[in-house]
């Protein structure tokens, strides 16, 4: 028999979270993928399935967390593509036999960093 436990710190209903603990949730994760990449070329990344999974993880993590940010916040974060981070989620959970590591590896390397600067910028800017 095989048991799975998981243990959980916050509530598991994502729609009574606020949003500022969801947008946090994406900024930690985005550093914690950058951090995993490190300075990894492309080649070694694909050839480290440790480090894949730990950038996929935080790569679903950060699209979960998107998917329930509302659209009122969305909006004061124009420059966030969320529904570009939610797709991304939707595939990496749903379609993996799809993924396309040296896409991960870009999206990690290029485009991270800059989601990472806008969230700090939005939660600075919190009410």
């Amino acid at each position: 028999m095989i048991v799975c436990a998981v243990a959980c710190s916050r509530p598991l209903s994502m729609p009574e979270r606020d949003w500022r603990i969801l947008v946090e949730d994406m900024r930690e994760h985005a550093i914690r993928a950058i951090s995993h990449l490190g300075d990894r070329t492309l080649e070694d990344f694909i050839k480290d399935a440790l480090v894949q999974d730990g950038v996929i993880r935080c790569l679903e993590i950060i699209g979960e967390a998107a998917r329930h940010v509302p659209e009122d916040v969305r909006v004061r974060a124009a420059v966030v593509p969320w529904g570009q981070i939610v797709a991304t989620r939707h595939i990496l959970a749903h379609h993996y036999a799809r993924v396309d590591l040296e896409t991960v590896w870009r999206v990690t390397r290029e485009r991270l960093p800059e989601l990472v600067a806008a969230l700090t910028t939005l939660l600075d800017d919190a009410p």
